[in-house]
């Protein structure tokens, strides 16, 4: 039998996961679409925000282990360009570099702020919350 307090934590996880990558993908495919100026429509930018949290969270339907080099190849390379590729109608190569280039450097400041937070107020960490 299940433990339902066990699948409710899981799916509260994986929720969790979803969103706060979803959201994040969201408000910088936002800000690149005024930078850029070359964005599809909020259409896209949702639907592409979306596609990142579903990433993020498919490893854990995985039954096997990821190689660690493998893991940050997708990390790195492919699932930002086929965000980018989703969510902005690229022309050439040269602004395609611009636009991953903001997209790498906004997720990480964000990444970073986020990792500030995450360690200067304990409140903030994940599963402080009551169920």
């Amino acid at each position: 039998m299940f433990n339902r307090e066990g699948v409710r934590s899981t799916l509260l996880f994986l929720w969790n996961s979803f969103f706060k990558s979803f959201l994040i993908d969201f408000v910088i495919l936002i800000i690149l679409n005024k930078i850029c100026k070359a964005g599809k429509g909020r259409l896209y930018l949702f639907l592409s925000a979306a596609f990142s949290g579903v990433i993020v969270i498919l490893p854990y339907f995985i039954p096997f282990s990821i190689p660690y080099r493998v893991v940050l190849f997708f990390d790195y390379i492919i699932i930002p360009f086929l965000v980018i590729k989703i969510a902005f109608s690229i022309k050439n190569w040269k602004e395609y570099l611009k636009t991953a280039t903001l997209y790498w450097a906004m997720n990480f400041l964000i990444g970073g702020m986020f990792q500030f937070l995450y360690n200067r107020f304990p409140a903030v960490k994940e599963n402080s919350y009551p169920m």
